[in-house]
């Protein structure tokens, strides 16, 4: 959909700056059409299996990755939902940069987090059951998720010991109601109530 940048400020500041390739979003229907169709004449998913709803999912999820200036307001209410959290980072919208086709943000540091096989286990396990916590946090507490699962969202900063979370062109909210429903059916399952 589009490629991030390094980038420095006249005046020093580091900046991350993704830049939509230009077409893209214009041609999300024509491509997922023809996606289709190959899916069709391939035979290549099993009869049942509801393809339409499946492209049109994804047509929807590309159409919110494509709208920067959808992110960077997603990207800005995770910052709030975060600014007191020590081990989640979410860097800064940087709006003055910010257009339909470009998203700059503060540059942040960081190893992706399945990239992390030469630090000690117990960096690792504290990494694991923190990004569990932030998925039921986001899920439970906030309803509002950030649902790309891509490992290159989430930066390990060790010098900072903290996890840098970025890309929120996907984050979606959840109504409580569907939330209330879904938490009934971990607890049931947690619980063996059939």
């Amino acid at each position: 959909i589009g490629q991030v940048h390094y980038a420095r400020t006249h005046s020093g500041e580091r900046m991350a700056i993704k830049i939509q390739y230009p077409g893209v979003a214009q041609s999300i229907d024509s491509d997922l059409n023809n996606l289709k169709n190959l899916f069709n004449m391939f035979k290549i998913f099993p009869k049942g299996l509801y393809i339409d709803d499946l492209i049109k999912n994804l047509g929807n999820e590309l159409r919110m990755e494509c709208n920067y200036i959808e992110e960077a307001e997603k990207q800005m209410e995770f910052k709030k939902m975060f600014e007191n959290d020590s081990f989640f980072f979410v860097p800064e919208i940087k709006k003055e940069f910010c257009s339909d086709l470009i998203l700059a943000s503060q540059f942040v540091d960081g190893d992706n987090v399945d990239e992390l096989d030469d630090f000690p286990q117990e960096t690792r396990d504290k990494i694991g059951g923190k990004i569990l916590e932030l998925c039921l946090r986001e899920l439970f507490e906030f309803n509002y998720m950030q649902t790309d699962p891509n490992p290159a969202n989430f930066f390990y900063d060790p010098a900072k010991d903290r996890i840098n979370l970025i890309d929120f062109g996907a984050a979606r909210k959840f109504d409580k109601e569907f939330v209330d429903k879904y938490m009934k059916i971990v607890h049931s399952a947690a619980t063996n109530d059939k």
